[in-house]
Order: structure tokens, then sequence, then C-alpha cells
């Protein structure tokens, strides 16, 4: 293995950005099982870069963050961030976590603070002007 294996909390989070149906997204969740941590984006993020066993069937799925307006939210319902599940050459490359708190997370949210807005319905959050 290159890295370290994921987390519950990481393949729970993975597993539900991979939620929404889409051209690829069937061989994607089976990559989540061949799936590794390389570290984090840098050492100020808790964003994630993976590594897919390069054995694991590659998907058609386009580069680029998979479709979805997922996002974490506190016990008091407000905004704590949003998540990107990033595909690289057919294989998951990222996960990245763009926080709108003032102070920045030490650890990606739990997979139960989190809506897609588009699955789960909901209107987009709005922040700033920021959609």
């Amino acid at each position: 293995m290159v890295g370290r294996a994921l987390t519950k909390n990481e393949r729970a989070l993975i597993e539900f950005l991979l939620r929404p149906d889409f051209a690829g997204v069937k061989e994607l969740r089976k990559q989540v099982a061949a799936t590794s941590v390389l570290g984090s984006v840098d050492p100020e993020s808790v964003s994630l870069n993976l590594h897919v066993d390069q054995e694991a069937k590659a998907s058609t799925a386009a580069d680029g963050p998979v479709p979805g307006r997922v996002w974490a939210y506190a016990a008091d319902g407000s905004a704590l961030g949003t998540l990107l599940l990033w595909v690289s050459d057919g294989f998951l490359s990222a996960v990245e976590y763009g926080w709108v708190t003032d102070e920045p997370p030490t650890s990606l949210p739990p997979v139960a603070s989190l809506k897609d807005l588009d699955v789960d319905g909901g209107e987009a959050v709005h922040l700033s002007g920021i959609t």
C-alpha cells in the first residue's frame, strides 16, 4: 500500500461524495476499497491527496470535482465548509475541504454533519455572496 489506509470517517466521506449518479461513478465507488491517503495537500490543510491502486479499473468520469454540492454543518445549523472529491485520469485523487469558519479546521468534518444539496434537497448556502 502506498501511503496510509483511509480512516472510517474518510472512507464514509468519500462514499457520501459518490452518492450522486453520473458517468463513471460505478468505477469510482469500486476504487474506494483500493484508495489510500498520501498525505495532506499542504501542512496547514486537512484536505487530502489520495492514491488508488493502479490495478483498479479507471473511471470514465471527467477530470475535476465530482458532481454535487456537499456542505458540512454544525449542530446549530451554521455552515462549516464544503467538500469536493477530485478525479484525475479516471482515479480518485483528492478530498478538498473548503472551510468557511473563523478558525481553520483541525480535521475533516464527520459524515453525520454533511448535506448534499442536490441529493438531499435544500437551498444553496449564501456566505458573503458566495453560493
